[in-house]
């Protein structure tokens, strides 16, 4: 029984390390919810964002450009950023997905958290 479950590990792992596309949490989100992906991209500097209604996507904010389009990504502890983004940055994110939805159990956005970003070019 243990060394099933450390093969179990193992193959959780090698999964957390594959890279996921921009187009693919667009498309399929919802079915993504509570997972970690990585993604890599160029960083698209957009404004802090507040908290906004129904939605926990609070935090400063950047856009992600990848071969299959772009997707926002939230850094909700900015402070965590070890060196600062700048316009054109190409970086590797690793990121925390998360559905939000309404009382009602219906969906309202998908919200992609940054737990780690990583330079490639430096």
């Amino acid at each position: 029984m243990r060394v099933l479950l450390a093969v179990g590990l193992v193959l959780l792992a090698a999964d957390a390390d594959a890279e996921t596309s921009t187009r693919m949490i667009r498309e399929h989100g919802e079915s993504m919810n509570l997972q970690m992906v990585t993604l890599k991209g160029v960083v698209h500097l957009t404004s802090h964002r507040k908290q906004e209604l129904g939605g926990t996507c609070a935090g400063v904010s950047f856009v992600l450009e990848d071969e299959t389009g772009s997707i926002e990504i939230v850094v909700r502890r900015s402070y965590r950023l070890l060196e600062p983004l700048k316009e054109g940055d190409r970086v590797r994110v690793e990121a925390h997905v998360d559905v939000v939805r309404n009382k009602d159990n219906a969906f309202l956005r998908t919200c992609v958290m940054a737990r780690e970003v990583e330079h490639l070019d430096r």
